[in-house]
């Protein structure tokens, strides 16, 4: 099956987020239009139109979505937290791009008729729902739609460093009031397999990745009253968390004098089971830090484990050739006499040869 593509072209003047739509460019770039149903009807046209557009410069990508309503009045819009939008009765419109189309990596913005950000990232190691970007959305509700326009820096992707770039992408629409959601490219409802369906973002040329780094300091004041003394303390500590990307593999993660007095500490637990009690990271390393962390954890757990079954067996077979060698019956002795050892067999006491 071919893929769908989708063009982005290039803009001289970056567009004012603030959903109204009236640069004239927006009217000229190619539409990713003609969604088909998730569900519940899977492969279908849904009865209203989606037409979205991608312009991009040398600083960002822009996208213009227009999600068509006969009933503008009744769109869905719940107000929430941000990141919470799939639990909240609310249309949305999710942008998901794989900078690499690799199928492996993915980010994911979406954005409701309220304006309420989600972003999520996607990798081999697993889903980081803590992954925030900063990018910039507007919304706006007309007589016949709801509008969104939506400014991505490139510092919130990690793209390959090359002329011409091929990214994946896929559009999910959901229709809240109807139960529907639809896609721009036709998604198979039946498999957990969902990357293989995306199509392509082309048209992007000559854009470099830009330098990626951030860093969030952080200050702290402590004050003390010893029932010791009459005089309280106070002191402050300072420090810094800084992360630097090497290239687009590589992350350089450092932190200088962790605030550790700001990090949960691990419950309680009066354990009464032969088990350890494993608890989560509850520092600021990332879920990947932390999924990296808990694997080797769980290497070096199994490894200790299985040599410590692996010592405790040869032990026990050591020991019990050295019995079945030592315990002796006495020859012509109609009664087995006491054994020196104390040792006993199911037929009652032994004892050992002189």
């Amino acid at each position: 099956m071919r893929k769908k593509a989708i063009e982005a072209v290039r803009i001289a003047t970056p567009p004012k987020i603030d959903g109204n739509l009236d640069e004239s460019f927006w009217g000229t770039l190619p539409v990713a239009g003609d969604f088909v149903e998730y569900t519940p009807r899977n492969g279908i046209h849904p009865p209203v139109r989606t037409e979205i557009r991608f312009g991009y410069d040398d600083m960002a990508l822009y996208i213009a979505a227009t999600m068509f309503d006969p009933h503008p009045d009744s769109i869905t819009r719940e107000l929430g937290k941000r990141d919470q939008i799939e639990s909240l009765s609310t249309d949305y419109i999710s942008f998901d791009i794989l900078p690499y189309n690799d199928q492996l990596t993915m980010y994911e913005f979406k954005v409701s008729p309220a304006n309420l950000q989600n972003d999520c990232k996607y990798s081999p190691v697993g889903q980081e729902i803590s992954w925030d970007a900063v990018w910039e959305s507007a919304t706006k509700i007309t007589d016949s739609a709801w509008i969104v326009e939506v400014k991505i820096p490139y510092s919130a992707l990690r793209f390959p460093r090359t002329k011409s770039q091929v990214w994946g992408i896929n559009m999910w629409r959901n229709f809240f009031r109807r139960q529907e959601y639809s896609t721009w490219t036709y998604v198979d409802n039946t498999t957990q397999d969902i990357f293989r369906f995306y199509g392509e973002l082309t048209g992007i040329r000559e854009i470099n990745p830009p330098v990626r780094l951030s860093f969030s300091p952080y200050i702290t004041g402590y004050l003390d009253k010893n029932p010791d003394q009459k005089n309280w303390s106070y002191f402050i500590r300072g420090g810094l968390d800084l992360k630097y990307g090497i290239n687009e593999s590589y992350t350089l993660d450092m932190m200088l004098i962790p605030d550790f007095g700001q990090v949960q500490s691990d419950d309680i637990i009066l354990n009464l089971t032969p088990f350890e009690i494993r608890y989560d990271e509850n520092g600021s390393s990332s879920p990947r830090e932390r999924n990296y962390s808990r694997n080797a954890k769980s290497s070096i757990h199994a490894g200790l484990e299985v040599r410590r079954k692996t010592i405790i067996r040869h032990t026990t077979a050591f020991v019990s050739m050295k019995r079945s060698r030592r315990i002796r019956k006495k020859p012509g002795s109609s009664m087995p006499p006491r054994s020196r050892e104390g040792i006993r067999t199911d037929s009652g006491p032994v004892s050992s040869m002189p």
